[in-house]
């Protein structure tokens, strides 16, 4: 008995973090919104970043680099891009990341009444579903910016 005692309380020891299910995380503030579609304060930034990708990313020179997007094209008007998204992708809760997912919280962002973002995909004018690894903005005028907004933030 005392050995599987012991051989059970060594085990527990090496049982990575992050199987415990805690997780501390200090901030010198809390956040006061964990809805990427409403958050305004650097706190729930940091957050986000740590919960949620972005689209496109930056590197160190501040070049843009895939992140759930593996790689964009323009159209020939610069008015639509044209997304290709990472496969294998899930969310928290075991869903799968899909052009479908990004359309509902692009849509989200664009239309909800209660959303900051609005101004920022002003000039997308529909988010359309091309397969399920690929997703297509659709915009009203060129918005040479809009590499940027998508690399901004997380969620």
């Amino acid at each position: 008995m005392k050995r599987t005692a012991a051989a059970l309380a060594l085990a527990l020891l090496a049982t990575p973090a992050a199987a415990q299910g805690t997780l501390r995380i200090g901030l010198s503030a809390d956040p006061n919104m964990l809805d990427p579609a409403q958050s305004g304060s650097v706190f729930e930034r940091v957050v986000f970043a740590a919960l949620c990708d972005k689209l496109i990313d930056l590197d160190p020179q501040l070049r843009y680099i895939p992140q759930l997007a593996t790689e964009w094209r323009w159209g020939d008007d610069a008015r639509s891009l044209t997304l290709r998204l990472r496969d294998g992708v899930l969310f928290h809760d075991g869903t799968p990341m899909d052009a479908a997912a990004v359309k509902v919280n692009l849509d989200r962002y664009r239309e909800a009444r209660e959303s900051r973002r609005k101004t920022e995909l002003a000039s997308v004018s529909a988010v359309e579903v091309v397969n399920p690894l690929t997703v297509r903005l659709v915009l009203s005028q060129p918005d040479a910016p809009l590499l940027a907004v998508l690399a901004d933030r997380a969620g």
